[in-house]
């Protein structure tokens, strides 16, 4: 991931397979929207794979994302295929990435993503939040952290694991220097920042 959608590359099967034939696991992030049959085998020897599904429904992707509203359609269909193609393999983890602060966040779009999920058979689903000059909405956060047992609940009555608790753990700083062996706030919260040569980061 990180610097365009891995799955266009052309080479991206023998890329995987050559780097799980030298012992070394692989995860690949992708927006789900281009997923070629010759890709299937090489995906189900992965760790894990990240859609960016984002939202339960088109409206709301496309709202976010300002791409077609068949978009989230493709999605969930390459989503079905991959998770159908693994189906008997016990090692390879499917997950999505929801978008939060988005504007219209509500407790029952995150119900409907985590049933969309199930129905999906996604194994994890990635809250991650939507910033603005790394500004978050306290308000926001409020829905997440006040009803985080009926929202942890109903992922395990679906069998599905959220990073629900690291989500809302994560402060809201504008602006913060990382200490020495502090967590990276930008890698925890899937943001891309600048990080200079001595490990700043901004």
């Amino acid at each position: 991931s990180g610097g365009g959608e891995p799955l266009i590359y052309p080479k991206i099967a023998s890329c995987i397979n050559k780097l799980v034939a030298n012992n070394i696991d692989v995860g690949v992030i992708t927006n789900g929207l281009y997923l070629p049959n010759y890709v299937l085998n090489s995906l189900t020897l992965c760790k894990w794979v990240r859609f960016s599904l984002l939202q339960p429904n088109a409206k709301q992707f496309s709202e976010i994302t300002g791409t077609s509203l068949n978009n989230h359609r493709i999605i969930c269909n390459n989503i079905h295929k991959l998770t159908a193609h693994s189906k008997n393999i016990s090692t390879l983890y499917v997950s999505a990435s929801y978008m939060t602060n988005t504007g219209f966040d509500t407790l029952g779009l995150l119900y409907d993503f985590l049933c969309l999920a199930h129905k999906l058979n996604i194994d994890q689903i990635f809250l991650k939040r939507l910033v603005n000059n790394f500004m978050l909405n306290e308000e926001v956060s409020k829905i997440y952290s006040e009803n985080i047992e009926q929202i942890s609940k109903l992922a395990e009555r679906l069998k599905i694991v959220t990073n629900i608790k690291k989500y809302i753990s994560i402060d809201n700083n504008k602006y913060k220097r990382r200490e020495a062996r502090e967590p990276c706030d930008i890698l925890r919260m899937n943001l891309i920042g600048l990080i200079d040569a001595k490990g700043n980061y901004y």
